[in-house]
């Protein structure tokens, strides 16, 4: 049905409602002032009952017209669940149809439990055996939104009063229904910052569903008949194209085969147990805007890629069903308010990294309690660690003694930047070692390089400022990359993939091995620019914060003990210190600027905070700190370990105490561990609502008894 025909069906629906409503009540008037001896004076019962039946008839047509799921209704009102769903028809399913639940199900095991190996190293772990708990929290509020299917029941103040007094992380299960609340919430939008697992999720989800469709002893989100993930790197190539729904789910996705009419009733008729995930939505070109007009209400209308996830987000679009958006959160800034619930992914707790360790050297159990527990010596490598991307990291680095058993010889890891210059000269020295070349120095073998690798960083570069991930053959050729695959391979994966609408018809694609490695190369790059031209990417930072990453290694890069060679060759390694300066200087003005946007101002410090840790550099976190007044803030700021580390090094160099205030900051013990180190740096100390435990108290403890400083504890 047309919009305009809908819209004029729906008012005559309703004009018909009313004026059906205002019969009855009425009618129902006068016979209550008949039953009450008031039939002189029946025009009061006459005209409250004739606006009572107007409403009572206007909300039936609007429960009719929206179709609210008895599940639904069932999580709002009724108190006994076991109950509830007695009088809820089984749904036959068609062969046809589960059929292709099954190819679906398949398809997602295939896809995600592909082997990860980690290039240089001798190790294949599959997502099954590597996954580890991650700690996700509440962020910022989850909101009311009448125009949804599902009506949530809590005033916001009530829902952000629970959220604040949270004690445990959420699990994946509970992302669509929060606990104690009874309503679920079809909209979720997942946030975390570089390499902190939100795709790996996404993933794991599709398997768990897979999995349980499969195999009926594991029933796992047995509420969902359908399970569509789609990656936004992928799905990039449509962004100025038009396409409808029905062909990303069916063309891009999962072919029905001959079914195709029947899944899509059953897309249409059963969208509540449907599942959307779409994983990174900050590599998006464009800033994404729930606020715009072009709604899409039919599946099989061809649209913009940002129209049709838009109508999703909005229940425009197959209505009811449950959609999941994972991304940085400094793209998300501006639509997480467009959804019923907004989390964040903090990475690992101290569980978690002792599970991953343990997972991953699971064939010599004594060395991974020796790196866990060398880890736990080290607080700055261990809430590094609290990232997933550079916990594996770590532990390729511990893999290269693992045969000796000297732990003693592991190198000094203080800093992202240091960690993946790390893995980038093994690399190398991999890629080397393969080609049986002759050079045997590290620094001939750059030498021998060094063109190259500024070719591979100008792609990233460039490749980040335009939000591109996945690079063709004729992007390679455009940098003079294409006889030179075996190197590549240290950085790029390559795929084969088919040709949309054509069933023979392949082609290659080439991707970074993780988003943080592109954003590396990008940072070397990037320090050979113009002071003018790392000005003017300011404004890119200011739109979407895309180089947020960028400028973490970009600060820590000239400051890497010993230089990084590749450096040394372009550049004097003091005039690269002197941009780092630089940018800092204009992120610090952009701030004050920016008094108004709290939450871009949060996000803001936290880099800021970053590349002052990854400089090492005393001056940097001077500069830094010249975003604080008189009070370091970051109440309300989600926290994981790595920002608290570096929070720690802003602290080192205060030349005078502060107070600092971390209220609402999901800390934890780790994250108080490590503020507890640079208390002596506070006057003032604030951890209302966070959560705090005995652990976290006898860190508090401990760190008060040395104290001279702090007068205020809260």
């Amino acid at each position: 049905m047309e919009p305009c025909q809908r819209n004029s069906t729906l008012i005559s629906a309703y004009g018909l409602a009313i004026t059906l409503g205002s019969l009855i009540g009425s009618a129902l008037g006068v016979g209550v002032a008949f039953a009450f001896g008031q039939s002189k004076s029946s025009a009061p019962f006459v005209s409250i009952g004739t606006a009572f039946g107007a409403v009572i008839a206007v909300l039936v047509v609007v429960c009719k017209q929206r179709k609210i799921p008895k599940c639904c209704w069932k999580k709002q009102f009724t108190d006994d669940d076991s109950s509830a769903y007695e009088h809820v028809p089984l749904v036959k399913v068609d062969p046809a149809h589960l059929t292709y639940i099954k190819r679906l199900a398949a398809y997602h095991i295939s896809g995600s439990f592909l082997y990860r190996e980690d290039v240089g190293f001798q190790r294949t772990i599959t997502l099954d055996e590597a996954y580890t708990q991650l700690v996700i929290e509440d962020a910022w509020k989850t909101r009311t939104r009448s125009t949804s299917k599902c009506v949530e029941v809590p005033d916001l103040p009530l829902q952000r009063n629970y959220i604040k007094e949270a004690k445990r992380p959420i699990v994946i299960k509970e992302l669509f229904s929060q606990l104690g609340e009874r309503v679920y919430k079809p909209t979720v939008l997942v946030l975390g910052h570089a390499g902190i697992g939100k795709s790996v999720m996404a993933e794991r989800i599709v398997c768990e569903w897979a999995n349980g469709m499969l195999d009926s002893a594991a029933k796992a989100y047995d509420n969902f008949n359908m399970v569509f993930l789609f990656k936004f790197k992928y799905l990039k190539k449509f962004e100025n194209e038009k396409i409808s729904l029905k062909s990303l789910l069916f063309d891009v996705h999962t072919s029905p085969g001959s079914s195709e009419q029947v899944i899509l009733n059953s897309l249409q008729n059963e969208a509540e147990k449907v599942l959307i995930i779409f994983d990174g939505l900050d590599e998006l070109n464009k800033v994404f805007q729930c606020a715009a007009t072009t709604l899409v209400t039919n599946i099989e209308t061809e649209a913009l890629l940002e129209d049709i996830l838009r109508s999703l987000i909005m229940g425009k679009l197959l209505s009811g069903a449950y959609i999941l958006v994972t991304s940085r959160p400094s793209a998300a800034i501006t639509i997480a308010d467009d959804f019923h619930r907004v989390v964040e992914i903090l990475g690992f707790s101290e569980e978690g990294v002792h599970a991953y360790v343990t997972k991953y050297f699971s064939d010599d159990v004594p060395f991974s309690e020796s790196v866990f527990a060398h880890l736990k010596s080290n607080l700055i490598v261990f809430s590094l660690c609290s990232i997933p991307v550079s916990c594996r990291l770590v532990c390729q680095v511990y893999d290269e003694h693992q045969s000796t058993h000297r732990l003693q010889a592991f190198p000094e890891l203080t800093t992202m930047t240091a960690l993946y210059t790390r893995v980038f000269c093994r690399l190398v020295k991999h890629h080397h070692h393969n080609q049986s070349s002759s050079l045997t120095k590290f620094e001939d073998i750059m030498h021998s390089i060094y063109e190259l690798v500024f070719k591979v960083a100008k792609m990233a570069y460039e490749g980040v400022l335009e939000r591109k991930l996945v690079f063709s053959e004729e992007d390679l050729a455009s940098y003079g990359l294409q006889d030179e695959l075996t190197f590549l391979s240290c950085f790029l994966s390559c795929s084969r993939e088919r040709v949309l609408y054509s069933d023979d018809e392949w082609k290659c694609s080439y991707i970074f091995h993780h988003l943080t490695v592109q954003e590396y190369l990008a940072a070397i790059s990037l320090l050979f620019y113009t002071k003018e031209s790392i000005v003017e990417n300011v404004k890119v930072f200011q739109n979407d914060g895309r180089m947020e990453i960028v400028y973490r290694f970009f600060s820590g890069l000239p400051f890497i003990k010993p230089p990084l060679l590749i450096l040394e060759l372009k550049d004097d390694i003091t005039l690269l210190r002197d941009k780092v300066r630089m940018l800092v200087s204009e992120l610090n003005s952009f701030y004050k600027s920016n008094s108004k946007r709290k939450r871009e101002q949060k996000e803001l410090v936290k880099t800021l905070m970053h590349m002052a840790l990854e400089s090492q550099d005393s001056d940097i976190a001077k500069d830094a700190l010249a975003v604080f007044m008189t009070e370091i803030d970051l109440s309300e700021c989600v926290l994981n370990a790595a920002d608290c580390t570096a929070l720690r090094f802003l602290l080192q160099n205060l030349e005078t105490p502060m107070t600092v205030t971390l209220d609402h900051c999901t800390m934890d013990d780790i994250n108080v561990q490590v503020v507890c180190d640079q208390m002596d740096k506070m006057d003032t100390l604030s951890l209302s609502r966070n959560r705090i435990t005995v652990q976290s108290l006898l860190y508090l403890a401990e760190a008060l008894a040395k104290n001279s400083t702090l007068v205020s504890l809260q």
